[in-house]
């Protein structure tokens, strides 16, 4: 499973950094608060990775 991130700004231990579209693999996150659910499984990942 991956996470489909689309945003700004994001906040990792106070260092912040910029995403505009991205995907991470769920198996290498920690998430302290908030629970995540991925929008996507890994085939459809690398199917939408392919065509940019």
């Amino acid at each position: 499973m991956f996470y489909h991130l689309v945003t700004k700004r994001l906040d990792a231990d106070h260092n912040y950094f910029t995403v505009k579209d991205a995907y991470v693999k769920a198996s290498d996150v920690e998430f302290h608060g908030v629970k995540l659910t991925p929008s996507n499984t890994p085939e459809e990942a690398q199917t939408a990775a392919l065509k940019k």
